[in-house]
């Protein structure tokens, strides 16, 4: 059963989870099958040495039938799937308060209970201006009462008053959505290099233009996003939705201002690639803003990619010091199955760039990471150290282990080809003719031409130091 779709939907509830999904199948309005509750006791209190199968839980279920019934264990898993997913849905009506009241409201409309919709249209109405959120949900959480509150105008025939506002934030949750869609339409373009029908776009930028609408926070924030991502070589978009992120990011909700920051930093890296050195710092900036407001984080935890961009940064403006602070300081910030092994190849990243070979040495050469290209990449990271510390003999040995390694590790894919020809022209350094000139110019054009090469600008920066 452990392929079921059952049985993987369970496995994602936690402890807290199991507990009120209990109370909920315990409910006779929701299920009254006393089956359906032991099998999910069945499968979500199993010990480790049960034997998950039909078979079993079928027993569970009908202790005192002799025969297994193929058909009762499917129709209980069955309902149970079902009630799990009503069960999800009740949890988030739950944490929508805003949607709950206009519900409500809707109901004492309906049924002609003008005090109490009244009294509840108020809190609703109090409660969504109140709430920090800012964005395109908001507008349109905006829009729904306000049309709530029109239709009991028209009931009870009272002179409507609202008219502006319905179509205020209608426009405002429209626009946003729309941009919002625009932004994420570019981005995919961008990763996935497939053509998108935009044709919309730039009549809806020409109507935010011409009625001002920008200056809504949360149209202005997707507004500038998407004009970075149409016309990155206007700078001054990127400047404007810079200071819109640093300065109201509050009223997005987690994973949309996460989304609108790493947009941000992407742009920034993007400009720097193509030579634009001062986008660096914006980039920095951005990072750790991200980072002290938490807005970076998945889970309460930042992401190991997160960890060493942000280090990187710092090491390629040669901030080493806050590199170093950063590393230690950040260090629990990471998952704790991932955090050992992050720490320390990070740091010897830092050492690397202070010249500190030995460090590096004593950090990576006992490294055996899981992660199979952070493996790699230390046994790389590891290959130019013991070159630039003149350790020829021991490289020599490390090239022929490396080279083992990376032929047994068949699902590193085109990274094999890459940290091979990284060996092979580590090899040739290593073996230079009596007079290396002609050999070197010959080696230079040969790697510039490899188009598969895992340090290929350091490599170079090798074979033009030699032939200086």
């Amino acid at each position: 059963m452990k392929e079921t779709l059952l049985f993987q939907a369970i496995t994602t509830l936690d402890k807290r989870e199991i507990r009120e999904f209990k109370k909920f199948l315990a409910s006779p309005y929701f299920n009254q099958r006393e089956d359906v509750t032991v099998l999910f006791v069945f499968l979500a209190e199993a010990k480790p040495k049960t034997i998950l199968n039909k078979e079993n839980a079928f027993v569970a279920m009908f202790p005192k039938e002799k025969k297994y019934d193929d058909h009762k264990v499917r129709l209980a898993s069955s309902l149970l799937l079902q009630l799990l997913e009503k069960f999800w849905a009740m949890e988030d009506a739950k944490a929508d308060e805003n949607k709950n009241k206009r519900s409500a409201a809707a109901q004492y409309r309906l049924r002609k209970l003008d005090k109490h919709f009244s009294r509840v249209f108020q809190e609703a109405r109090q409660s969504i201006d109140n709430q920090a959120i800012k964005n395109g949900d908001y507008h349109l959480q905006q829009y729904e009462l306000h049309l709530e509150g029109y239709r009991f105008e028209v009931q009870t025939r009272k002179e409507s008053a609202n008219l502006q506002q319905i179509s205020d934030s209608l426009d405002a949750a429209y626009y946003t959505l729309k941009l919002r869609q625009g932004c994420i339409a570019l981005s995919y373009q961008a990763v996935y290099k497939s053509a998108l029908e935009h044709s919309m776009m730039s009549e809806i930028i020409t109507q935010i233009e011409r009625n001002n609408l920008q200056k809504t926070p949360s149209v202005g924030m997707y507004y500038y996003a998407f004009q970075c991502l149409a016309s990155p070589e206007k700078t001054d978009n990127f400047f404007a939705f810079n200071e819109l992120l640093l300065t109201q990011g509050d009223f997005f909700p987690a994973d949309e201002i996460r989304d609108l920051y790493l947009l941000g930093i992407n742009y920034c890296i993007k400009k720097h690639n193509s030579g634009e050195r001062d986008f660096l710092k914006f980039e920095f900036i951005l990072y750790q803003e991200g980072l002290k407001s938490k807005y970076l984080y998945i889970n309460n935890f930042i992401t190991k990619f997160t960890y060493r961009n942000v280090i990187t940064l710092a090491l390629t403006l040669q901030e080493y010091d806050w590199a170093e602070n950063f590393i230690n300081e950040y260090k629990n910030e990471l998952n704790p199955q991932e955090r050992e092994d992050n720490f320390r190849h990070n740091l010897a990243r830092l050492a690397y760039e202070r010249k500190q070979y030995d460090v590096v040495l004593h950090l990576l050469q006992q490294a055996d990471y899981e992660d199979v290209l952070m493996n790699i990449a230390a046994k790389a990271f590891l290959l130019r150290s013991l070159y630039e510390n003149k350790a020829y003999d021991a490289l020599d040995s490390h090239l022929e282990a490396m080279r083992t390694y990376i032929r047994r590790k068949t699902q590193l894919g085109y990274h094999q080809e890459n940290y091979l020809n990284l060996i092979k022209y580590t090899k040739k350094l290593l073996l230079l003719p009596p007079n290396p000139t002609d050999f070197l110019q010959a080696l230079k054009n040969e790697i510039q031409e490899t188009k598969t090469l895992a340090e290929k600008k350091w490599l170079l920066e090798k074979v033009e130091q030699i032939m200086k």
